[in-house]
């Protein structure tokens, strides 16, 4: 109960709370089935392909990742914001949004083959790999129509479809697993998860339209989305830098096998951040408007969110970090024991991902996309020269603690520097200090 109450504080009435509380639970049954059955199925993966190959596996996905980080043009949150605000553009706002993010997307996928052939000289499997995920990645232009969906807080069918790819990939990589398949054809099922995926999000998108939806291009209304979202194209460009970033180093520096045992470490920490992005979707739409009505309103909202979400890292982190060196053995047998040291400075870490997830509610309500921007940009440079000095010595323990300090320059350090952020940083301090879930 007390869970409960502390979330009322976002809504001033019943039937905004039920439409919110509603909307919460389908983004929290999605991110359990995907993040729970995925983590089983990705653990089995991990213990039938070995270090070396789920370190091929994971290296090819973080460096599509890495080339795919600007593909969202930092879109997402201002045009849920923008539909909120404005619900009679919607077709301009949608139509600007598509058809930007297809000549993105275009322009990565060529990156990305491209790229490769420079930095895995006469590594064909690799190669392969890359060009098969990158290729199921096309399909995330689709998420566009996800964001009108968020914009009106009905989540729930975008949760049908992509829980429907999900499962039908999950059941094939056991399958593969079970018929004991080469490491090319793991990769063939996530492009296959992403093209399901996007396309059941596009049929769902054009069922629930009472009428026909028309999509309307005008360069007036693509400009107006990138004058507000270019600093976050970059800003998305340094978040994946830093956390995939040491993944690339890693295999270019360690080898492959170290890459599979940090990639291990990640999907425990990372499992975790399925808490603030079940939570922000659902509660950003209010922020916004909490906002319209009142300075004192959206602050003291932003004062629960971040004692809130401070008391749940603590509540996940504290535990994931004294069992590290059991779990890790425990989970993926002994060739990935070393990563049980990895696992408590990332669970740590995560501390801060989660008071970013807050901060970032403030910084789109704010339009402060350059703020972010800058703070995601230096401390992706401090990862980068600390993965160089630390990864050599260290391996997968060291890129680790590069990315703690990272991410806590990102989201606490940075607002400590810069003046206009001080209050922000008083109010995560508040947080980490007396986090609590209670109003």
């Amino acid at each position: 109960m007390a869970l409960v109450s502390s979330f009322r504080i976002f809504w001033a009435n019943a039937n905004a709370q039920n439409r919110v509380w509603s909307n919460m639970v389908w983004l929290f049954a999605d991110r359990v089935l995907r993040q729970g059955l995925g983590l089983l199925v990705l653990i089995w993966m991990a213990r039938y392909l070995g270090p070396t190959q789920f370190g091929v596996f994971n290296y090819a996905t973080a460096y599509v990742a890495l080339v795919w980080s600007f593909t969202d043009l930092g879109l997402s949150s201002i045009v849920v914001r923008n539909l909120v605000k404005n619900p009679d553009e919607s077709s301009e706002t949608l139509g600007a949004a598509f058809f930007l993010r297809v000549g993105a997307v275009a322009l990565a996928w060529s990156a990305a083959i491209a790229g490769v052939r420079w930095l895995r000289q006469g590594d064909q499997l690799t190669h392969v790999l890359i060009v098969i995920i990158a290729t199921g990645m096309v399909f995330q232009v689709c998420d566009t129509f996800a964001w009108w969906f968020e914009g009106v807080v009905q989540s729930k069918y975008v949760v049908w479809a992509r829980s429907a790819a999900f499962l039908l990939s999950a059941l094939l990589r056991v399958a593969l697993i079970l018929s004991h398949a080469p490491l090319i054809s793991f990769a063939f099922a996530s492009a296959g998860e992403l093209a399901l995926a996007g396309i059941g999000i596009a049929i769902v998108f054009y069922l629930r339209q009472a009428a026909r939806f028309h999509f309307r291009f005008t360069w007036s209304a693509a400009f107006a989305l990138l004058r507000d979202s270019w600093p976050l194209i970059f800003s998305n460009l340094a978040i994946v830098i830093y956390m995939r970033l040491d993944q690339v180093m890693l295999g270019n520096m360690r080898g492959n096998a170290e890459v599979g045992i940090y990639s291990v470490v990640v999907l425990i920490a990372e499992a975790a951040y399925v808490v603030p992005m079940i939570v922000m979707p659902s509660l950003l739409p209010d922020i916004v408007a909490a906002r319209q009505e009142s300075e004192a309103l959206f602050y003291q909202r932003l004062d629960h969110l971040y004692r809130l979400m401070a008391f749940l890292a603590y509540a996940i982190a504290l535990p994931l970090a004294l069992l590290s060196g059991w779990l890790i053995p425990l989970l993926f047998g002994p060739d990935y024991a070393s990563g049980g040291p990895v696992l408590a400075v990332l669970a740590l870490a995560g501390l801060f991902t989660f008071m970013g997830v807050a901060r970032t509610a403030f910084l789109v309500t704010m339009n402060w996309s350059k703020t972010h921007l800058a703070a995601v940009s230096t401390s992706c440079a401090i990862n980068i020269i600390l993965n160089l000095a630390l990864i050599p010595r260290y391996g997968a323990l060291g890129a680790a603690i590069a990315s703690a300090i990272a991410y806590w320059f990102a989201v606490h350090g940075f607002c400590l520097c810069y003046k206009p952020l001080h209050h922000t940083a008083g109010m995560i301090t508040r947080a980490l200090l007396y986090p609590r879930f209670w109003k």
